[in-house]
């Protein structure tokens, strides 16, 4: 028993400390608790490459303010319905010059976080009434004054399995067990795995390029722990 609510309290905290980084309401007041996340996940790392992304996420955190992450966060997947390309990081020698850079900008492609998007090409989908579904089965809530997403939104989803697996640590039943392992295998990974691949693939990323990287390996894990 004791061995299986350290490892809920493990994903717990791994589930929370992604929800932070993609409910675009939490990540302004989490700059501290993003770092004191990192201090206890780095302690024992899935792989041993995490290791080295959890120190580069920290020391980025670290020395920036929640404000770069933010607009990170709009520019990556808000805003590029109107931003096709990123600028530089480096300005060039030209540029400084006067003339015209040559160096091809950073595409910019919209990374969606709502599950219609993947399972249907669409958003608020049937995907988002069987999300709806699932959740009414729960104890948890969307907080509508508090978050402007859906139920099908990959950060909602994230606090979702915190929460049922605090749930499985206080009162554990096959219940919460089945119902995680429902909304992780039809939500969290159909979604999860290629919003993370997209965000490896953004090396311009500062932020959540590493994120993407620390992603990926947590739903690896995942993938084998509900199957």
């Amino acid at each position: 028993m004791q061995e299986a609510n350290a490892l809920h309290q493990a994903r717990a905290l791994y589930y929370d400390f992604f929800a932070g980084f993609f409910l675009y309401e939490l990540v302004s007041a989490r700059k501290e608790l993003f770092l004191q996340q990192i201090d206890v996940l780095a302690t024992s790392p899935i792989n041993e490459s995490d290791s080295e992304y959890f120190a580069m996420l920290r020391a980025y955190i670290a020395k920036s303010d929640c404000a770069e992450i933010l607009r990170e966060y709009t520019h990556t997947f808000n805003l590029p319905f109107s931003t096709h390309t990123l600028p530089s990081q480096e300005p060039s020698a030209n540029k400084q010059e006067g003339k015209k850079s040559k160096k091809p900008k950073t595409p910019n492609p919209q990374i969606f976080l709502y599950l219609s998007h993947y399972l249907e090409g669409c958003l608020n989908g049937e995907s988002l009434l069987k999300i709806r579904t699932l959740v009414k089965k729960t104890h948890f809530r969307l907080n509508t004054q508090d978050f402007k997403e859906s139920e099908e939104h990959f950060g909602f989803l994230l606090l979702l399995m915190r929460h049922l697996l605090q749930d499985m640590q206080n009162l554990p039943n096959d219940e919460s067990e089945y119902l995680a392992k429902e909304i992780f295998t039809q939500a969290i990974a159909p979604m999860g795995l290629p919003i993370a691949d997209a965000l490896i693939k953004r090396e311009d990323l500062a932020c959540y390029h590493l994120v993407g990287l620390l992603l990926k390996s947590f739903l690896t894990l995942e993938q084998h722990i509900s199957s």
